[in-house]
């Protein structure tokens, strides 16, 4: 078994590796199935942290900090894709359109979508 400072340096270059595949998983394939193995490798990872103790990881504060830091990155990151992917789906599966007539003929916005928001 790695040492805990190994085990801490290594999740934390995989959540920056995991960071760079978020970027690139809307826009191509492999990122996607890339990340999934990596999130398998991950979740390894962190059942090897987790079985250390205390004392094992307390001095390392600093890569702790890093780590909790880009953890919040790469959990803000998804939610954004999740966000994307929604209303790229809700705008091109919408049953109704994005605009409709009121009772009294005019054309009013259901809801802002990233596709009917003016630059």
């Amino acid at each position: 078994m790695k040492n805990a400072k190994e085990l801490l340096e290594l999740f934390l270059n995989q959540l920056e590796k995991e960071n760079r595949l978020l970027i690139e998983a809307l826009a191509k394939k492999e990122a996607s199935e890339e990340l999934t193995e990596l999130l398998k490798e991950k979740e390894h990872t962190l059942s090897q942290i987790l079985a250390l103790e205390k004392e094992d990881v307390e001095p390392f504060e600093e890569l702790l900090y890093r780590i909790e830091e880009m953890t919040q990155r790469n959990k803000m990151l998804a939610n954004s894709n999740i966000e994307f992917i929604n209303e790229l789906f809700e705008s091109i599966f919408e049953e109704s359109s994005t605009k409709q007539y009121t009772k009294e003929g005019n054309i009013e916005t259901k809801r802002d979508t990233i596709l009917n928001k003016k630059a």
